[in-house]
């Protein structure tokens, strides 16, 4: 009767509640109503969302066989803390000591435990056609306690996720105050920690703005977006507003705006049908949208390569998308372009483990007697470089074993010109390698100290591989081993296939800002159909994540001049174009990495590193092995540079907000003005070592 109905009034989605009045029941009678819910769920088509609100269920019975007969076949999940504890611990899932009960307010990092854990096990994975978990639809939880609120969500076809999460938690204040308007809100106040731990196992910190009191992070595939809750001064009741509070973010997460809604509301003692709006209190009336893939017969589906990275999450409230299923001609197009990238982060999450456990311990060095180096990149030379270090006999000692392996006068080079040659990447790559290293040996005679304070090292790009060489990872010259590349040899060897590259397509790179309305990955597909329809290589991808809100984009002539005309259209601002002459970490490099895995056969890895070392291509600490490690470096020469994500983890090094000393060595400033876009406190520790 259900389906009939669901087919007769194609609703846009489909509310399950009241499932947990079934406790009561006998055993019998509670299976066969269930048996029937799964059946109906089956049934509905998956272009129409199920949300399920767990309710207040006690009954350990019942909860396993809600986990395993309702919560893997619905989109949603709207629940609280006492709910989640119950269903962690039937589950088997962590923390399992919540319940029943646990003193005080619930930790934000055991909360996300326990929610990752949700929709890791009972929710949708399209990455395996074979698991079971790949025919299942949980991909949202909307997470609600009284004194903060959680939305997470897995390869959704979801909207505006942050606005919804917001929305909620707005509503669970108002209800608690009873207020009607938004002009009486001297009633409510925001109440958070100013700082506390969010995700245990990556390390991420809230730290509490007034103007930015949301917070977003990525673990492997799985979102996490976080807000302290309003709190009301004076409540009348605390109790009984989950299903506002749910409501209100499933409103807001379908992003429109449109008067008549369509909603259905499952509920065990009755099935509703809401065809005009829903009761609540304090919302106007949004119109849900239906998701919709009947229009992919002419033009492709947009929402299907709307994937986010972890830069987008922070740049923007953009979700990911994966609703299965697709029409056939999208499901292999995506299978084909996602599938890949998505077991690279399964087998990154084992990576991950390793990285903790190859990490080196530096505690008892004070934070603030730390030092954490970073090494600029290509776009950092400039004619004079070396100047600054011609006083100090072992920085020009370094330039003289530069000059005897790359058979030409380096130094002469960097200090007269011609600028037109030294900006010439065959060039270039090595002069800044070459001259971070000289301003490296100049600061350690200044301060006898400092290297044996060093404790984390970082590179932009070819800095990365200065970053290796200070951590003993690669040699710089060795003399010992003819037989093998040095670090420079390799930095030649790179720097000339990248060359070779950039002369197949005229490309360049653009650094654009982004925003929440972005739309940031539908440009640069249709950015390559425009240049595919114009004959050139569709070359348009994110190069660089250089700080929230800001990334690098390679591209191809076609498609830079499609960006730079359609900008208003996707939402985004195009700030410059940087002086160079090929779209670096694209996949137009993609034969420069082959050639630079040839060389790294001979090249000696040393697993034993004095300091940690980042990794451009995983934006994390390297794992100390040397197949790891030689992948890294091949890979990072067609792969964005995660820059963004390298300084967020830098940034979590500090203890009661005292920081490590961060300094620049090498040529120009631009990774210090880097640092002071994403944390003024820690710039205020920031040193340049000139060269």
């Amino acid at each position: 009767m259900f389906f009939k109905a669901i087919n007769q009034f194609s609703p846009d989605l489909v509310i399950l509640a009241g499932v947990h009045l079934l406790q009561n029941q006998n055993k019998e009678m509670r299976m066969e109503k269930l048996r029937l819910i799964k059946r109906s769920l089956l049934q509905i088509e998956h272009n129409i969302p199920i949300h399920f609100q767990v309710g207040n269920v006690g009954n350990p019975d019942h909860v396993a066989e809600l986990l395993n007969r309702i919560v893997p076949h619905v989109d949603s999940l709207g629940l609280n803390e006492q709910e989640l504890a119950l269903l962690s611990n039937v589950g088997n899932g962590p923390h399992t000591n919540l319940y029943p009960t646990f003193p005080g307010a619930i930790h934000v990092h055991k909360v996300v435990e326990m929610l990752y854990w949700l929709i890791t096990k009972f929710g949708h994975d399209s990455s395996d056609p074979q698991s079971k978990n790949y025919k299942y639809r949980l991909s949202r939880i909307h997470f609600h306690s009284l004194t903060f609120h959680l939305m997470v969500y897995k390869g959704a076809d979801w909207s505006n996720l942050a606005a919804g999460l917001v929305a909620g938690a707005k509503v669970a204040a108002l209800q608690s105050c009873k207020i009607t308007n938004d002009f009486d809100m001297d009633n409510l106040e925001l109440r958070t920690s100013k700082a506390q731990l969010l995700d245990k196992e990556i390390g991420k910190q809230y730290v509490f703005e007034p103007q930015r009191p949301l917070a977003s992070w990525m673990r492997n595939d799985v979102i996490f977006i976080y807000t302290p809750a309003l709190i009301c001064k004076f409540p009348t009741r605390t109790v009984g507003i989950g299903d506002s509070v749910s409501t209100a973010g499933l409103i807001y997460s379908h992003l429109s705006a449109y008067v008549d809604s369509r909603i259905v509301r499952l509920s065990i003692c009755e099935m509703a049908f809401f065809r005009k709006h829903v009761m609540l209190d304090s919302l106007k009336l949004i119109r849900l949208n239906k998701r919709n893939t009947s229009s992919s017969k002419d033009e492709p589906v947009k929402w299907l390569d709307d994937a986010a990275t972890y830069a987008d999450v922070q740049t923007s409230f953009v979700d990911p998308c994966t609703s299965l299923p697709y029409p056939e001609k999208e499901l292999h197009r995506f299978l084909e372009n996602k599938t890949p990238k998505i077991v690279e982060k399964v087998d990154n999450k084992t990576d991950d483990r390793r990285r903790n456990a190859w990490k080196l311990d530096f505690s008892h060095i004070p934070i603030e007697e730390q030092v954490v180096v970073l090494f600029p990149g290509q776009g950092a030379q400039y004619v004079g470089i070396g100047k600054k270090v011609m006083d100090c006999g072992r920085a020009i000692d370094v330039y003289k074993k530069a000059s005897e392996i790359l058979q030409y006068d380096l130094l002469k080079l960097c200090l007269e010109g011609p600028k037109s040659k030294l900006d010439q990447t065959v060039y270039c790559q090595p002069a800044v390698f070459v001259s971070s290293l000289a301003a490296w040996e100049k600061a350690k005679t200044e301060d006898e100290t400092l290297n044996g304070r060093t404790t984390d090292v970082a590179g932009f790009s070819v800095g990365e591989f200065a970053a290796l060489v200070l951590s003993e990872v690669l040699s710089f010259e060795d003399g010992k081993l003819k037989n093998f590349y040095t670090a420079l040899r390799l930095i030649k060897i790179r720097a000339e296939a990248m060359q070779e590259c950039s002369l197949r397509q005229h490309s360049g790179m653009i650094t654009v800002r982004v925003n929440a309305a972005t739309r940031l990955e539908e440009a640069l597909e249709d950015a390559k159909t425009y240049a595919s329809e114009k004959e050139e290589l569709p070359i348009c991808e994110v190069a660089n994540y250089l700080f929230c809100g800001v990334k690098v984009i390679g591209a191809s002539e076609s498609c830079i001049d499609f960006l730079n005309n359609n900008q208003e259209k996707y939402v985004f601002q195009v700030i410059k174009r940087l002086a160079v002459n090929s779209a670096f970490h694209t996949i137009l490099m993609k034969n420069a990495a082959d050639t630079l895995k040839n060389a790294l056969k001979d090249i000696k890895i040393n697993e034993q590193p004095r300091t940690n070392v980042y990794s451009n291509y995983t934006g994390k600490l390297h794992i100390y092995k040397e197949k790891q490690i030689r992948e890294a470096i091949v890979k990072q020469v067609y792969s964005p540079v995660k820059w963004e994500q390298i300084q967020q983890l830098l940034h979590a090094k500090h203890k009661d907000f005292k920081f490590p000393t961060f300094m620049e060595v090498g040529p120009g400033k631009q990774l210090g003005a880097i640092l002071l876009k994403i944390s003024k406190k820690a710039y205020k520790n920031y040193v340049s070592c000139p060269v």
